[in-house]
């Protein structure tokens, strides 16, 4: 019986071309003293899935945009890469490793939430201020070759945790201090970007804008 030989937690999984590519805070995956926190099991071992030195800290998110596996964590100089912190970039088929950033520090904090929308544009949420040091480019940012700020400044006021894409739509989830996400009343925690942000229902005092009270429960 095969047996994965993964010592810790696993808290992402990506697919691509017959390849199953996990992070998390295991270390040597398979008996592979290379393959820490992020791994690819072929479907008969495992293997490192970028070159380079291993992470050296927990991934926590995985997101693949065509030949390119995007890594999030709590690391810092990934693959051996000085500018790599938090967030890594890899060719899936060179196994070249590389930085979304020129600048070393330029993400600064934890990438935990990564998802992509149909046009392939990347979005990275997690704990970062001042994304590649853009003001107000605060704990959610898309990258399509360069990073941009969404929306105005400071739209996302709390970690964003969670991410998730349907066709141009991506949704945000945020913790404590995610309130009026784009400065709009009824978006707290939750958020829909389409190149604006929308709200998705009530407020967490069940109001909606411009109500005194909370809306009649329904049977």
């Amino acid at each position: 019986m095969l047996t994965t030989n993964l010592s810790w937690d696993v808290r992402a999984v990506a697919y691509h071309a017959g390849n199953v590519y996990v992070g998390g805070t295991f270390q040597n995956a398979g008996g592979n003293g290379n393959a820490d926190f992020l791994a690819k099991w072929t479907g008969t071992s495992w293997q490192t899935a970028c070159n380079g030195s291993p992470l050296t800290a927990t991934v926590s998110a995985l997101e693949i945009v065509g030949n390119t596996l995007y890594v999030g964590g709590s690391f810092a100089n990934g693959a051996g890469l000085a500018t790599a912190d938090f967030l890594l970039a890899c060719d899936l088929t060179t196994g070249a490793p590389s930085s979304t950033v020129l600048a070393d520090n330029d993400i600064g904090a934890a990438v935990v939430a990564l998802t992509a929308d149909s046009d392939g544009v990347l979005y990275a949420g997690g704990q970062f201020i001042n994304m590649d040091g853009i003001t107000g480019a605060d704990h959610v940012a898309y990258y399509d070759g360069t990073w941009h700020r969404m929306g105005g400044q400071h739209a996302v006021g709390g970690i964003v945790y969670s991410l998730a894409a349907s066709g141009l739509d991506v949704y945000v989830g945020s913790g404590d201090g995610g309130i009026n996400i784009g400065g709009l009343a009824k978006a707290d925690h939750v958020a829909r970007w389409d190149g604006a942000w929308h709200a998705l229902g009530s407020d967490t005092a069940g109001l909606e804008d411009g109500s005194t009270h909370s809306p009649s429960p329904t049977a």
